[in-house]
């Protein structure tokens, strides 16, 4: 099995990557590491510059980005969510919604990069959605961001934290174009050095 290192803190996207990647026949391995977040609107920017930051690991890596991009605000919070998860949390972002349009968009991306590549290999996602008008459910250790207490994705009546562990993983499999999947892909048509 090749093996890739995911730089991340985040358990649940860890444990994503890990699931998904381990399909195509490859061992995801954890290494956290502080990052100087970049204040950029795009996530590909923003997993560009945590990939140069992560160089020095020197061996097959991922990294992954994303933001909750809601219309109404001017796309806000976007890649800042962590930003306001630590600022306002839930219950201000859901204040500053009240009695505007609650359309939202995640947009994710999964970059890879390995020594050799000049730049690195971007694969981007992205779901239409909703945000509810209070938080429902629990945030569990599946889940990518405490925002799946007040995601609705599209064509869903809940949120992705009232579903359980087997509705959320048979919902996120069922994303034929979802970033992890097509990395997998990608990496197991080519030989990981």
């Amino acid at each position: 099995m090749e093996e890739i290192i995911f730089v991340t803190k985040n358990g649940g996207k860890f444990n994503t990557a890990k699931q998904i990647l381990s399909e195509f026949g490859i061992r995801v391995v954890q290494k956290e590491m502080e990052f100087n977040e970049p204040r950029l609107q795009d996530p590909k920017d923003v997993a560009k510059e945590k990939i140069n930051q992560s160089r020095f690991i020197n061996k097959p890596l991922i990294v992954h980005d994303g933001g909750l991009f809601i219309e109404s605000l001017n796309n806000f919070p976007g890649t800042l969510a962590n930003f306001v998860l630590k600022t306002i949390g839930i219950e201000g972002l859901l204040k500053l919604l009240e009695g505007k349009s609650r359309k939202c968009e995640f947009r994710e991306c999964v970059g890879f990069w390995e020594p050799g590549l000049e730049e690195p290999v971007l694969f981007e996602w992205s779901i239409k959605g909703e945000i509810s008008n209070e938080p429902k459910g629990k945030f569990e250790k599946w889940h990518l961001s405490p925002f799946s207490l007040i995601f609705i994705p599209e064509g869903i009546e809940k949120t992705l934290a009232e579903m359980s562990e087997e509705e959320y993983r048979k919902w996120r499999s069922s994303l034929n174009s979802y970033h992890f999947k097509k990395l997998g892909e990608w990496l197991s048509k080519r030989v990981i050095k």
